[in-house]
């Protein structure tokens, strides 16, 4: 199989189109390691998390949600749904309705120069040395902009779980980095979980089940002629490449048990490419429980959750074959895997093992 990105980051390959759409935009500000705290400072109050905007995020936060009126003004039909300003990036999702006559690429220009003009002026007031050093500068880095459409190839516009979903993503951003900065020991350590009233040992990121798309990856042993290895046939190729596709282009994670060969092909692959990936294993944890080496990477990272569902090899016979045995234990942890895709919620720690 061949894939195109060596490690991943969320990219929309090809939506800058005049299409309608609803589009998870991130952008960065220019030499965001230098300027950490442009926007403002993160709050240590993991119970609160939130960012401490100053005068310039603020600022930014306002023409964000002034986007709907200034592309009015054009003859353009945008919805703001939300927008979260980090220290140095800005998160945020909007909607272009009907037919446009300009891509989502000049819409956020507009925003980027309108933001950067803001700054430029802010900048004179307060300083002219630093006035000397912005005034033919941009707030932004256009290298480090990810604009992902989340109605990609859908002709029904977007699904409102989908949606809700893009949302609450976003608005975690601030408990997200909360968390990796006073708990860096949060993503590998072993938790007592309940996911739509189920009960799981966890290990990685849980903050993965609140992505916009998950996917269930599902594989038989064997093709339909009961002979040849489903991952040797072209069916697999496509699917594996349908499958990688949607986490290239973003706001996707996939889920599977990892049980047959096709299913362990897509999960080293995710593993080893640093793709969004829960794996519902068939192995009970423990306390003091680690994986393997390249899991434990990839949790620490933040691009892999690994659940347990407890008592896994009782779950219930399947086509009158026991609980326990390797076919039951298939089709019981891929039924998982397709319930936590539905799943809505949110998941519950009940302890730290």
């Amino acid at each position: 199989m061949a894939y195109t990105l060596a490690t991943y980051r969320p990219l929309n390959s090809g939506r800058q189109d005049y299409e309608s759409g609803v589009y998870l935009a991130s952008l960065v500000v220019r030499n965001s390691p230098q300027h950490s705290a442009v926007f403002g400072k993160l709050s240590d109050n993991i119970k609160q998390p939130s960012v401490e905007l100053n005068a310039v995020g603020e600022m930014v936060v306002a023409q964000w949600n002034n986007i709907s009126t200034v592309q009015k003004q054009q003859g353009r039909n945008i919805i703001v749904h939300t927008v979260v300003c980090m220290p140095n990036h800005l998160h945020g999702i909007i909607e272009l309705k009907g037919k446009s006559d300009a891509p989502i690429s000049e819409v956020l220009r507009r925003f980027k120069d309108d933001t950067s003009a803001a700054w430029r002026e802010y900048v004179r007031e307060k300083s002219a040395e630093q006035w000397q050093e912005t005034e033919a500068a941009t707030l932004w880095d256009d290298s480090l902009d990810d604009v992902i459409c989340l109605t990609q190839n859908s002709a029904s516009g977007i699904d409102k779980t989908v949606l809700e979903a893009a949302i609450r993503y976003i608005k975690d951003n601030p408990l997200r980095a909360i968390i990796k900065k006073t708990l860096p020991s949060f993503m590998v350590q072993c938790m007592h979980v309940v996911i739509a009233g189920r009960d799981y040992t966890a290990f990685g990121n849980l903050f993965l089940l609140r992505w916009a798309r998950r996917v269930q990856v599902f594989c038989h042993r064997k093709a339909k002629d009961g002979v040849t290895p489903f991952e040797d046939t072209d069916a697999f190729y496509s699917q594996s490449q349908s499958w990688i596709k949607q986490v290239i282009e973003g706001a996707t994670v996939l889920i599977t048990p990892g049980i047959s060969p096709g299913e362990r092909k897509i999960k080293d692959v995710c593993i080893d490419y640093g793709y969004p990936l829960i794996h519902i294993q068939k192995e009970e944890m423990h306390k003091g429980w680690h994986p393997d080496y390249r899991r434990h990477e990839a949790c620490a990272n933040g691009t892999l959750l690994i659940l347990s569902p407890l008592q896994a090899r009782e779950l219930g016979e399947v086509d009158g074959m026991p609980s326990d045995t390797s076919y039951s234990i298939f089709h019981n942890l891929n039924n998982i895997a397709e319930e936590i895709c539905r799943f809505n919620g949110e998941a519950r720690i009940k302890s730290y093992l």
